[in-house]
């Protein structure tokens, strides 16, 4: 990354670090649910982190991140409020379904399991 204020090339850790005014080793807890995305064409694309090293400066992303990919923080959101707008959205103007089968990401699952015993009640 380079470090706008200095024009200097840092690591995303040292980045994150800054920005949430702590040390490289606490980025991992600071983030939180927090993920990042990239936006595509006005849309949005998910990149969940896997892996922090705050020893080598390094992010390891579940998926790919180009080279001059610029990256969004993103806050978390209420897994059972979106999926239930997201149903409705979709649902709208149809009939009324007999039954709603969902596809989803391993990681929603991962990150929601306490909610996921609610989803049912959808």
């Amino acid at each position: 990354m380079l470090d706008a204020q200095t024009g200097k090339v840092i690591s995303l850790v040292e980045a994150l670090a800054a920005t949430f005014a702590t040390t490289s080793d606490n980025v991992a807890n600071v983030l939180g649910g927090r993920a990042f995305g990239i936006d595509l064409q006005g849309e949005i694309f998910v990149r969940s982190v896997a892996a922090i090293d705050a020893e080598n400066g390094k992010v390891s992303f579940y998926c790919d991140v180009g080279p001059g990919d610029e990256l969004v923080m993103l806050e978390p959101i209420d897994f059972l409020d979106q999926t239930r707008r997201d149903i409705a959205a979709y649902l709208k103007g149809k009939p009324k379904p007999v039954a709603v089968l969902m596809n989803d990401c391993i990681l929603r699952h991962l990150s929601n399991a306490n909610a996921l015993g609610q989803a049912k009640d959808l």
